[in-house]
């Protein structure tokens, strides 16, 4: 690679966490894997983590993170209503919907929900929830009608792809005029990221390829002829087992430090619910009219 795949700047760093290798661009402080992986390694990846990694761990603690959906629908209502009104009979997409949780709390809003997804479990397991309204489709696909979105949802999904800025074409392609696009992610530029350098979390291969900064984010969106409208560090609420043990699939390196201390706290406190911040991000763009 010899240009940022984001912003095509050639003003590259590089370094390894483990054996993969990674570029930092000094322009735009996005971060990528180099070389990217293949198909089949993306494939194989998702299937054991979908098993054994963190993908497991989400379903086991899908009730409290029902929570930080919550959160994502009340972020929604007061960027698309200021006043905070309902949702109703919006069409929502969620792209990468997983098991469907998000979609099935906004379809208690009385939103129109559809959502598209890779992994085959996942699907149906999110049908079970929402019968007929996830898919296990690409969102290239062409026989998806265009322009027929009032909202299109990309939770934690533009840093696993191998091409960001295709996606995020492809969601202005799917939104009516005047539709919104969500995006949540990491931000590069955090000072977590900065902090921790290559031991912070969302540094983690295969999972995710390229890692945007807040700034590139918000240039990539523009390219597509969106409008940022919004934009919010991602605070998370937890328990603390959750995120210890998330520490396994990302960031080990911090969880060999913390152990220690993490045993010795009594039940009663691992299993408290508190405020985490990742170095995570929230946009919200629109579609012009």
């Amino acid at each position: 690679m010899n240009n940022c795949k984001i912003c095509n700047g050639s003003d590259l760093s590089f370094f390894k966490k483990g054996k993969t290798s990674y570029t930092r661009c000094r322009i735009c402080l996005s971060i990528s894997m180099c070389p990217e992986p293949t198909d089949i390694q993306i494939q194989n990846h998702y299937k054991k983590k979908f098993i054994t990694g963190n993908y497991e761990l989400l379903r086991r603690y899908d009730e409290e993170y029902k929570n930080i959906y919550g959160g994502f629908i009340k972020r929604i209502k007061k960027t698309v209503h200021h006043d905070g009104k309902q949702l109703k009979n919006m069409k929502v997409l969620d792209v990468g919907c997983f098991t469907g949780d998000f979609l099935y709390l906004a379809s208690k809003e009385g939103c129109e929900v559809t959502g598209y997804e890779l992994q085959k479990e996942a699907v149906e397991i999110a049908n079970q929830k929402l019968p007929g309204k996830i898919h296990e489709v690409d969102v290239y696909n062409n026989n998806i009608q265009t322009a027929n979105f009032d909202i299109v949802c990309l939770f934690g999904i533009v840093e696993h792809v191998l091409d960001p800025q295709k996606l995020i074409k492809r969601s202005y392609e799917l939104l009516k005029p005047g539709g919104y696009l969500f995006i949540q992610t990491p931000n590069s530029a955090s000072f977590l990221s900065r902090i921790l350098g290559k031991y912070w979390p969302p540094i983690s291969p295969i999972e995710h390829i390229h890692i945007f900064s807040k700034n590139s984010l918000t240039k990539t969106v523009n390219n597509e002829r969106f409008s940022v409208v919004n934009f919010e560090n991602h605070w998370k609420s937890l328990p603390i087992q959750y995120v210890y043990e998330n520490l396994s699939n990302f960031g080990p390196e911090i969880k060999s430090i913390v152990k220690p201390f993490y045993w010795l706290l009594p039940k009663f406190v691992k299993n408290l619910s508190l405020p985490f911040y990742g170095g995570e991000m929230i946009m919200a763009a629109k579609k012009g009219g």
